[in-house]
């Protein structure tokens, strides 16, 4: 397996629980909090480390990828080349459909 991108099954487990904790978290700012018993919220209300999950787990994605590159000829140029083009596009096409929902 040599230089290929093992997939993880814990990290899209781990993803799914970021994004659970967030979705929580969320739904208890709306709403009346006082339904909830006290022990159940305290843990309920620590969904907002779902945010800081998600880079942790972003951070090891990245670096798991570049250590499977690194022996590549300009390995940190064609690393940095190929996250721009995952972004860039989609991040430029929000900008054009946002200035042109604004002008019309």
């Amino acid at each position: 397996m040599d230089n290929q991108i093992r997939k993880f099954d814990q990290i899209d487990s781990l993803r799914g629980i970021a994004a659970l904790m967030v979705v929580v978290a969320h739904a208890l700012s709306f709403g009346d909090t006082k339904l909830f018993p006290v022990f159940p919220l305290s843990i309920l209300g620590q969904g907002v480390r779902g945010v800081q999950l998600f880079y942790i787990i972003s951070a090891f994605t990245l670096f798991y990828t570049f250590d499977l590159r690194k022996d590549e000829n300009q390995a940190v140029f064609k690393f940095y080349l190929r996250r721009f083009f995952r972004i860039a596009p989609l991040f430029y096409t929000a900008i054009v459909i946002n200035l042109a929902y604004r002008h019309v």
